[in-house]
């Protein structure tokens, strides 16, 4: 099952991952009747052109969700009796997860997320296109944003090892600059009973790193836009939304990437490690829930408002 400290984290993770989820099928239906309606009514059409995009913000932040149950021991473990479902996989095939959920949360699907928020914000300064034009462009920003990060982060975690091996790295030293997992012996229920080996997931440094670099420059990047929106915002209430925007994003990222880093001087079978790593994922996801919120919506609800 893993070690006991991680019980309550895990609770909190399934829990928020729970949350997300019910947001976003919600949030979907939203945008879906939105649309539809839009066709039945001429004067919504122009504050329909993003729908594609926000269903793209709801996925990303769906699958970011999601991915971390690839980290949590319970889900990779398929215990048969727990989750008949999931196969029975072997230790060397649960630290293939934990690369796989550090390339495709890291990598892939998180900053997806960050990067459709930032084109949603400045879509607002910007008159209303047609929806495959937005989406085009949205995807060729996903493309171009997401897709050296995911290969960057690909290499650090698939081939470092054998880089620094190559380079005449230490054993020791190795193994902490490109830890991705931590592999230990689960007690067995009673005396004489087998016992099994169970694998935490941990955050390689050079992963964490880069991470932490492309939550910088997407800060700088958010800070510009949302400095141009609101001096172009009269309503009050929408700059108290933008705020309330910049508040989430520019909280939850230096606060993942300080977690993500501090992580690392610890074994995952450790009680701060799992705090360290459970606050890293509840703050995006806190700043995920506020996104669909502000960006997906409340610009519906107002523009159902103005349509009459």
């Amino acid at each position: 099952m893993g070690p006991p400290s991680s019980v309550v984290c895990d609770l909190v993770v399934v829990s928020m991952i729970t949350l997300l989820i019910l947001f976003s099928i919600f949030s979907v239906a939203f945008i879906l009747h939105f649309h539809q309606k839009t066709r039945k009514y001429h004067l919504l059409r122009d504050f329909n052109s993003l729908w594609p995009v926000r269903l793209l913000l709801v996925v990303s932040a769906l699958l970011f969700s999601v991915s971390e149950l690839l980290r949590l021991t319970r889900f990779r473990r398929g215990n048969p009796n727990r989750f008949p479902i999931l196969p029975v996989l072997s230790v060397f095939h649960r630290v293939g997860l934990c690369k796989i959920y550090i390339v495709a949360s890291q990598g892939l699907f998180q900053p997806a997320f960050f990067i459709t928020l930032l084109f949603l914000l400045n879509a607002s300064l910007r008159k209303p296109d047609y929806e495959e034009h937005t989406l085009l462009r949205a995807l060729t920003l996903l493309l171009f944003s997401c897709l050296p990060l995911f290969l960057l982060q690909t290499l650090f975690v698939f081939f470092s090892e054998r880089v620094l091996l190559w380079l005449g790295g230490q054993g020791m030293l190795v193994d902490f600059l490109r830890r991705h997992s931590h592999a230990a012996l689960a007690a067995g229920e009673g005396e004489g009973q087998p016992r099994d080996h169970y694998v935490l997931c941990a955050y390689p440094i050079f992963s964490t790193l880069l991470l932490a670099l492309f939550g910088a420059l997407y800060v700088v990047c958010f800070v510009v836009v949302c400095w141009r929106t609101v001096e172009l915002v009269i309503n009050r209430a929408l700059r108290f939304r933008v705020y309330g925007l910049a508040f989430a994003v520019l909280s939850a990222i230096p606060a993942q990437a300080a977690c993500l880093l501090l992580s690392v001087f610890w074994d995952p079978n450790e009680v701060i490690f799992n705090l360290l790593s459970t606050v890293a994922f509840v703050s995006v996801l806190i700043c995920a829930l506020v996104g669909e919120g502000i960006l997906v919506i409340r610009p519906i609800v107002d523009s159902l408002a103005v349509g009459g």
